[in-house]
């Protein structure tokens, strides 16, 4: 994983898209700024977000994921880590819909 100088999301993630592919899970993707840059590797874009916005295609809590274990070959997590309280939690919660 290959880190920029400077705190900017899209190019951290312009940088890692070699780790994204097959079916993508955007989670906590707010308005689906990335959804663009993710498609340029991914078959398959789901944006989930716990409000709905434009390139939301799932609302739900990020605690109670909506989706069948082994549902998704990439889960991304731009800027939802920010809001958890113990974000060792999301780890545990996402795990089971990965591959």
């Amino acid at each position: 994983m290959k880190l920029v100088d400077k705190w900017d999301t899209r190019e951290i993630l312009k940088e890692n898209l070699s780790y994204c592919g097959g079916r993508v899970l955007d989670l906590g993707c707010g308005d689906g700024k990335y959804k663009e840059i993710i498609l340029t590797k991914a078959s398959e874009y789901i944006g989930l977000d716990a409000y709905k916005h434009e390139n939301v295609d799932v609302v739900a809590d990020a605690a109670q994921l909506p989706f069948e274990a082994a549902s998704f070959e990439t889960i991304v997590c731009l800027r939802l880590g920010s809001f958890l309280i113990m974000p060792i939690l999301m780890i545990i919660i996402v795990f089971p819909v990965r591959l």
